[in-house]
């Protein structure tokens, strides 16, 4: 099959990339054989008529891996996902939704796994004469020819690459498909046609990236029908645009914010879009974390060390039922009163426990409990299987969901060990030194808070015999927000909702889902226009289409990519 390769990428490289933007070298290395090509390139900034840089990797979003599973099964009508890519090089996971376009680069492993996923799929397309036979498109003509193989090229370029294929790549792949039986050794036309072909539109950057270059217009790229068609289909859906979003590009009708809203709110009744919305709220409460929960069986006995995917599916039925059913936003995840429980978890919660392990909803006490940090899959994750992780739970409120920036925190030599009453005395005493407006005012007031919950997630009054002090204040005071104080983690969560920051942040970590990047200073106007919205009671789902609608954010891209706030590690 290298050989298929080199020749497919020899004609390729004369095809597939004269529309996409230039740069000596850009993407030449992406058209040797991989023995050529030990370090595929990941290029400088690339120049865009005379007056803008677009940086490449916000310019080229590389697919993720499941983005790609998803192409590769919408784009040649595959019944399901080939699961090719469980066997890629991972991704980055650096960010909250690892799709960052600035993080997923193509290394050299990366570009291995491609080639060998690419000759796969041909060949298991190829091998299945059902498969064969839905990529036939009706009326294609009859003999052996160019005429034919373009006739079956043309619709699978179009799905593969998001936009109608050139005249030079369809000359190229179809002169690949008419030496299909030369190159694969198989007898039959079309198997060989589609496996040689399959083969190399897998591998051109055209169908690995979705470029969002657009037209120059001063420091803005103005995207394209078909880019924005691409945008919107892997924002909502993670893949290709359907038919209908194509069409709408080839007609000119996501020129304007009407039209864009009116594919904006078809996509959006898709199950694929409920699935990108509970997506989000996973990711950013990481309940894929509450799998696997262990916790030491002598200090945490009603806590069963197999209880991890309960407890996800607890938060996973929470998170559906504020944000899909009720279309919560994160006032709702913060404050709600209530969960699902079986029979395993109510005595964690000290509620009476349904008589089977099915999940039912109850409603928690509000003076101990509101929302889902304070349930008890996410404590529970954030603790170690003998006690609480302090600073990790202060620092994720902090830094994920009210996106608060603090200074560099000064170095400090680790304090004399010495014995604590309780956790606050320790981490108080521990941090005494590391900066005290980073963990005096953002980290330490809600870490402490959360600690009238043990590491297993249940509620107590004491540790060790010693009264627990969950009060605090929160943040500093500010032109727009002012301090929070509160007595516990019930009144934290609340005094957090009310703040336009919060609700910013949100805001925020939806722009970095569906854009594949993170903010910047040109997302200032419709970040604070969502916050005020959503701390007026906005739903998730509203926030999101407002977002895909916008034009400026849509239908522009501009080269001013400097992050506006930072996923710092843990302190």
């Amino acid at each position: 099959m290298k050989l298929i390769v080199s020749i497919c990428f020899l004609s390729l490289a004369l095809t597939a990339c004269k529309s996409a933007p230039s740069k000596p070298g850009s993407f030449a290395g992406l058209f040797r054989d991989r023995d050529d090509n030990p370090e595929p390139p990941n290029p400088s900034p690339i120049p865009i008529g005379d007056e803008i840089v677009v940086g490449f990797n916000t310019a080229l979003p590389r697919l993720t891996h499941e983005e790609w599973e998803n192409t590769v099964k919408d784009a040649f009508l595959l019944d399901a996902k080939p699961g090719i890519a469980s066997r890629f090089s991972q991704d980055d996971n650096s960010t909250i939704f690892h799709n960052d376009a600035a993080a997923n680069r193509l290394t050299s492993n990366l570009w291995k796994d491609y080639q060998e996923a690419a000759e796969e799929l041909g060949e298991k397309i190829a091998s299945n004469d059902g498969l064969v036979k839905k990529l036939i498109p009706e009326g294609t003509p009859s003999m052996e020819n160019q005429a034919r193989a373009k006739a079956i090229l043309a619709p699978i370029i179009r799905r593969a690459y998001r936009r109608p294929a050139t005249e030079a790549e369809l000359n190229g792949l179809s002169a690949i498909y008419l030496k299909g039986k030369e190159l694969t050794g198989k007898q039959k036309f079309d198997n060989a046609g589609l496996k040689a072909s399959i083969a190399a539109i897998v591998q051109s950057p055209q169908f690995i990236y979705h470029p969002e270059v657009g037209v120059a217009d001063g420091e803005m790229a103005i995207l394209q029908p078909y880019e924005i068609a691409t945008r919107l289909s892997y924002a909502i859906w993670k893949s290709i645009p359907d038919e209908a979003l194509l069409t709408a590009a080839a007609t000119g009708k996501l020129a304007t914010a009407t039209q864009v809203k009116a594919q904006v709110a078809r996509m959006m009744a898709d199950p694929r879009a409920t699935d990108m919305m509970k997506y989000f709220v996973n990711e950013l409460f990481e309940t894929k974390k509450f799998v696997n929960l262990t916790k030491n069986e002598k200090l945490f006995p009603t806590f069963p060390n197999n209880l991890g995917d309960t407890l996800k599916r607890e938060a996973e039925l929470y998170i559906e039922d504020v944000v899909i059913k009720n279309n919560g936003g994160i006032t709702k995840l913060l404050t709600s009163s209530y969960t699902f429980v079986n029979d395993k978890t109510a005595p964690l919660y000290g509620v009476p426990a349904p008589k089977s392990n099915e999940l039912t909803r109850v409603d928690l006490d509000p003076k101990t409990r509101a929302g889902i940090i304070t349930q008890i899959g996410w404590l529970a994750s954030n603790a170690t299987s003998e006690r609480t992780s302090t600073i990790h739970r202060g620092f994720y409120v902090m830094n994920r969901l009210a996106c608060d920036e603090v200074p560099p925190m000064m170095g400090t030599d680790s304090p004399p060990v010495k014995a604590f009453k309780t956790r606050r005395d320790e981490i108080t005493d521990k941090t005494a030194g590391c900066g005290a407006q980073c963990h005096n005012n953002y980290i330490n007031p809600p870490a402490f808070a959360l600690e009238a919950f043990d590491a297993a997630g249940v509620y107590r009054t004491s540790e060790n015999g010693n009264p627990i002090d969950t009060s605090g204040i929160y943040g500093q005071e500010s032109n727009r927000d002012p301090q929070t104080s509160f007595k516990n983690a019930v009144e934290l969560m609340k005094g957090l909702s009310k703040r336009v920051t919060t609700h910013e942040c949100f805001v925020k970590r939806a722009i970095e889902l569906l854009y594949n990047r993170r903010t910047n200073s040109s997302d200032g106007e419709i970040v604070k226009k969502l916050g005020e919205e959503s701390l007026g009671g906005k739903g998730t789902k509203d926030i999101m289409i407002e977002l895909l609608t916008d034009m400026a954010l849509l239908g522009q891209r501009s080269d001013k990519s400097t992050s506006a706030d930072s996923e710092g590690a843990e302190p």
